[in-house]
């Protein structure tokens, strides 16, 4: 399992409810699986939100089945039960839209369909300037029959007016064609936040390493410019060894 939410709701706790947060949502899946049935729950603090990386053994009456205690039920029932438990607990988390067929693209494939993507961006704002979609007063508004009493037992049949508008066969395509070059722009909009986010996280990575690199230079020069000092004080002492050892001849003929 991977337990985890988007970076708006991380970014208002500190590292101790953040930590607070995980506690909580492993108590949930213990006390449902079993904690003993949890060989390892490790939390990612690295990447561009923190989650929840949880390894749980789906034992049922003692028998080893996933199949069984994975299946659909089960998890649509913890997709719901799940995020209520964490409300309780007073997280300010919401259950993920149900039923979504929205997947991210990889950066092979975003790289692929960027361009087009861009394009189709610059051509919305290009329409959408000073032009109305679709001109209400020039449709036909919608009629349907209804019947009313015309006498004590007459009734006869009257076309009213709802306040629905029919769309002409060229004004519905125009329209469809609009809402899935907004909604293309959107999910790619979500994507280059996705790439953005990773990339902001490698950067911020590799900040860290330089700075471990720089201290580690730092060290180098210190412990070289140590050496030299030594190799001075040897030489030092070498020269002296050699001076006593030639006074102390000298003492002995003398």
């Amino acid at each position: 399992w991977v337990v985890g939410s988007d970076h708006q709701f991380f970014e208002s706790l500190t590292n101790a409810q953040t930590k607070s947060f995980f506690e909580d949502a492993y108590a949930w899946f213990a006390n449902r699986y079993g904690a003993e049935n949890i060989p390892y729950a490790t939390v990612h603090m690295d990447e561009t939100t923190p989650h929840m990386h949880m390894g749980v053994i789906p034992l049922t009456n003692g028998r080893l089945s996933a199949k069984s205690l994975f299946n659909r039920e089960e998890l649509r029932s913890v997709q719901a039960e799940f995020p209520e438990y964490l409300k309780s607990r007073f997280w300010k988390i919401e259950r993920g839209q149900k039923g979504s067929q929205h997947r991210h693209l990889s950066v092979e494939e975003y790289k692929k369909i960027a361009p087009e993507l861009q394009n189709k961006r610059e051509q919305l704002k290009k329409d959408l300037q000073g032009y109305q979609l679709i001109d209400v007063s020039k449709l036909e508004p919608e009629t349907i029959p209804q019947q009313v009493k015309t006498g004590l037992f007459k009734t006869e049949t009257q076309y009213v007016q709802t306040e629905n508008y029919i769309l002409t066969p060229k004004d519905y395509e125009r329209l469809s064609q609009r809402v899935r070059g907004v909604s293309d722009v959107r999910v790619a909009q979500e994507s280059i936040w996705e790439i953005k986010q990773r990339l902001d996280a490698k950067e911020a990575h590799l900040e860290e390493r330089e700075k471990s690199l720089d201290h580690r230079e730092e060290r180098i020069e210190d412990s070289e410019n140590v050496l030299a000092e030594y190799n001075q004080l040897y030489r030092t002492a070498e020269e002296k060894t050699t001076k006593v050892e030639q006074l102390t001849k000298e003492n002995k003929q003398l």
